[in-house]
């Protein structure tokens, strides 16, 4: 369980998590309370302020910028640690479970909120770029004091266990933990929440679905974990 947040497993390229930093003057203006955050941040303030409370000046921000994927990151960092405590996994692992969480989808605010309340299907070009979400996310945390635990969590929550995600297509535990941890809280978030554009399914249907994708989308060993947590029937 060290290797929580780790980046070279496995013979894995040390893909730099401060190749796209995005300091926070170039940060976009889409959210409520953008401009605030920006001096909030600049070099001059953010070697004053604590982790606990960079983290709470996020979480306020994701939240003005769109209420439904606040909530969603609240659930899925819910999930995650709940994960993490079934591995037993230490205090300080849990606390960047959480703050992963939270932030997972921190890099869609750098798109119009409009672009995710779209309700039909997105076009190649628009997959393209919200695909690029994760390393947007990455991009613009890296550059803040303080956060780089979270970071592996945020770019690679997309990777998928047989290597087809995405940004940058690992596989396997060449995947951090902490960001197959948040696949599975993720997708169960996603699957069990009602949006505008579709409706929500059950807690078994979303096990069935985790069930089902586990071994291609899901880390198997994760799956498992979830579904003693989630419905312990569905566990052999």
């Amino acid at each position: 369980m060290d290797r929580l947040i780790s980046d070279r497993t496995n013979g894995v390229p040390d893909f730099s998590l401060t190749d796209e930093v995005m300091p926070p003057t170039e940060w976009p203006t889409a959210g409520a309370g953008m401009l605030e955050l920006r001096q909030i941040l600049s070099a001059d303030q953010r070697t004053f302020l604590g982790v606990d409370t960079m983290i709470t000046t996020l979480v306020w921000l994701l939240r003005g910028y769109d209420e439904e994927i606040y909530e969603h990151s609240c659930h899925v960092a819910d999930w995650a640690v709940r994960i993490g405590q079934a591995m037993e996994l230490k205090s300080c692992q849990l606390l960047t479970l959480r703050h992963a969480g939270l932030l997972h989808d921190f890099g869609k605010l750098a798109l119009p909120r409009h672009f995710w309340r779209k309700s039909g299907a997105f076009s190649p070009d628009e997959v393209r770029l919200a695909r690029r979400h994760p390393r947007f996310g990455s991009g613009m945390l890296a550059a803040v004091r303080g956060l780089a635990a979270v970071l592996p969590g945020v770019r690679y929550h997309h990777e998928r266990f047989d290597g087809s995600g995405y940004p940058y297509g690992l596989s396997g535990d060449r995947i951090p933990l902490i960001a197959r941890i948040l696949a599975v809280a993720d997708s169960y978030s996603a699957m069990t929440t009602a949006r505008s554009y579709r409706r929500a399914i059950s807690n078994d249907d979303a096990c069935r679905e985790l069930v089902r994708c586990a071994g291609r989308q899901f880390d198997p060993f994760v799956v498992r974990i979830f579904l003693h947590l989630a419905q312990p029937t569905f566990v052999d």
